[in-house]
């Protein structure tokens, strides 16, 4: 059974609510990610995690072994309650989640920035920069792909956000213009 996206929402916010209630916010995201990394390097323990006949004796063994690489109480206990609630299959899915919650409640924003060319890591720096005033942001993090259908200048897609500094698109605003 896959991870459907309301229930792992709502468990990946309640996660993250008790954490910042109880003060261990930071100390419960470094376990996070300590989770997605183990995840990520090993996706024969994902497809473990979320395989359908997996029986209640190979799920305990399972966050047995994965509590002995988290440091807090906290998510050794939420893990233990994924697995009693028989959604353990959440599992592999909750750190993305959960970082989700935990940056947005940071004030960093994720993005992508198309270009025709790659660009240097001074540039993207210097376009985050940018961005952090002109979004209200603390942080923005860009990743960089390449689309050599820009011909010049970049696209940058922070969620609903697209910003166009390029010359396919002035082209493209160009003929718009001059058709009407």
């Amino acid at each position: 059974m896959l991870a459907s996206t309301p229930v792992l929402n709502r468990y990946s916010r309640t996660l993250f609510e008790l954490a910042l209630k109880k003060s261990s916010l930071p100390e419960v995201a470094l376990d996070i990610q300590n989770l997605r990394n183990l995840f990520s390097t090993l996706p024969q323990l994902k497809a473990f995690a979320t395989h359908p006949l997996l029986n209640k004796q190979e799920a305990e063994l399972l966050v047995e072994k994965i509590c002995t690489l988290i440091t807090h109480p906290l998510l050794k206990n939420f893990i233990g309650f994924l697995c009693k609630k028989n959604r353990l299959e959440l599992l592999a899915s909750l750190p993305n989640s959960f970082m989700v919650y935990y940056e947005k409640y940071q004030g960093i924003v994720r993005g992508e920035i198309k270009s025709a060319v790659p660009l240097s890591p001074e540039q993207i720096k210097n376009i985050q920069n940018k961005l952090i005033n002109k979004i209200n942001a603390k942080e923005v993090v860009l990743v960089n792909s390449l689309d050599p259908k820009l011909i010049a200048g970049f696209q940058i897609q922070i969620g609903d956000l697209v910003i166009e500094a390029n010359i396919k698109d002035q082209i493209k605003k160009l003929k718009q213009s001059l058709a009407t």
